[in-house]
């Protein structure tokens, strides 16, 4: 099953596994990366201050940092 069918089912751990290894098979696959992006955006924009003081949205822009240089040096080959 692919990052995207997890992800229209809900199972956004199982889809941000299945984003990752995508990534890593195929590091300077494009879509790969853009695909990983525009989840970890969407998770970005459900994302609320939870009692752990911010840290998983924290963790999520940083992740999401690494994805845009990536994709940066990408569109710059």
């Amino acid at each position: 099953m692919s990052a995207v069918s997890f992800q229209e089912l809900g199972q956004n751990e199982k889809a941000l596994t299945a984003f990752i290894k995508a990534t890593e098979l195929q590091p300077d696959q494009l879509t790969a990366w853009q695909g990983l992006a525009a989840f970890l955006e969407q998770e970005r924009s459900k994302s609320v201050i939870t009692t752990d003081g911010g840290q998983q949205l924290k963790d999520l822009l940083e992740r999401l940092c690494i994805v845009y240089k990536k994709l940066e040096c990408l569109f710059e080959r």
